[in-house]
């Protein structure tokens, strides 16, 4: 059995963060309906309109059965459309989603996750996985949010053959492409077919004002792929889709401001057994990322506990000295020195929240990776073990 699948970021945000959305999402609709693609994953479809649009055309273009979460606000932003039968779909959502305190990224908001879909083939069922990790936002930290991705990862490892894609935000030379290949076993469609496709290009009209930091553009949209028990899975061809330039108000425009990637699988009998060893080596650099991601969350979690306890105590010090003798300036300063109470009561309540409430669960959810890193490393040790008796 050969299925064509395709994954694309088309950039659906409101204005002013994302121009030309429903021009762009027509004219994907529009190309759709000249792919052969059995599957499409979508990524940041964050606005109902945008969804919609592109629904109507992929009906148009023989995509009846479809998945998303209606959700205004932490819907995850995906939308997979198949001209095939789902079968059933399971999302799940990020326990590791960055910064609650980085409101103008989006990214704790979001409700970023992954949507595992199975999907009636000619020749039986298969799966296949949509998913968008944590942006890179490499103006913000150093480590351009490594450690969340990592955890993101190992939620993604699932023993059976499926097909996995979407915007992983990662380049290949990143120990978090190391991570991933290495946890769940997954090979990359682009590699396997000496074919590695860009898909941040700084040819695309929406980044050519960008400060260009490497030569052309750089690779973090992928399609990915395991075996499963009985069955393989074989890449056939592989190539870069929705990169076109046209124009839209007279303006040159494109899809999105990434590029699609479209590939042909082929499932196979497999005939040895599928499980694979683990290298430590990535266990161990998962865990290094991992307790350096919540050493920086208990530094964030200790910073915000300052500055509660610098808005409290300037609260209640203007406060205090409001209660004033009335005369007329006096009078004047304590309205100034009550005003100043309640704005700097604000930001000491927000800190507070932050430090006792959400950044402890940032720092349980890096504990709850932790585990699940070390019961996977377990569970592949024991079936290494198995195949070397």
């Amino acid at each position: 059995m050969r299925i064509q699948v395709v994954t694309l970021n088309v950039w659906a945000l409101p204005e002013p963060f994302a121009p030309d959305v429903l021009p762009r999402m027509a004219a994907i609709g529009d190309r759709l309906s000249e792919l052969s693609a059995d599957v499409v994953c979508f990524q940041e479809v964050w606005m109902s309109s945008a969804r919609d649009a592109l629904l109507r055309k992929g009906q148009s273009a023989g995509y009846a059965h479809n998945w998303y979460r209606d959700d205004a606000i932490g819907g995850g932003g995906l939308l997979m459309m198949s001209r095939l039968p789902i079968i059933e779909s399971h999302f799940e959502s990020f326990g590791l989603s960055g910064y609650p305190e980085q409101l103008d990224n989006g990214e704790f908001l979001s409700g970023k996750g992954f949507v595992r879909v199975r999907i009636q083939g000619p020749d039986g069922p298969f799966a296949v996985l949509n998913t968008h990790l944590h942006a890179r936002y490499s103006n913000r930290v150093s480590h351009q949010f490594a450690p969340h991705r990592i955890g993101q990862i190992i939620q993604l490892a699932y023993d059976e053959p499926v097909v996995m894609m979407g915007d992983f935000n990662m380049l290949d030379e990143d120990p978090e492409y190391r991570v991933l290949t290495g946890l769940t076993g997954m090979r990359d469609c682009a590699v396997e077919m000496d074919h590695r496709c860009e898909t941040v290009m700084y040819s695309n009209p929406y980044r050519a004002r960008k400060p260009i930091s490497v030569a052309t553009g750089r690779r973090i949209d992928y399609v990915f792929m395991r075996d499963g028990q009985t069955s393989g899975l074989q890449a056939r061809s592989f190539d870069r889709v929705f990169d076109g330039v046209f124009t839209i108000g007279g303006q040159p425009a494109s899809y999105s401001n990434h590029a699609g990637l479209m590939a042909t699988i082929e499932t196979l009998p497999v005939h040895a057994d599928f499980r694979y060893a683990l290298n430590q080596s990535v266990v161990e650099l998962a865990s290094r990322l991992l307790s350096e991601g919540r050493e920086e969350a208990e530094r964030r979690r200790a910073g915000s506990r300052v500055m509660s306890g610098v808005g409290m105590a300037c609260a209640v010090a203007a406060a205090a000295a409001g209660r004033t003798e009335k005369v007329n300036r006096r009078r004047f300063l304590q309205n100034t020195f009550r005003a100043a109470a309640l704005v700097s009561l604000t930001p000491g309540v927000a800190y507070s929240v932050m430090s006792e409430f959400i950044v402890p669960s940032e720092l349980t959810a890096f504990d709850h990776a932790e585990k699940s890193l070390d019961r996977l490393a377990q569970q592949r040790s024991s079936s290494s073990g198995e195949l070397n008796s």
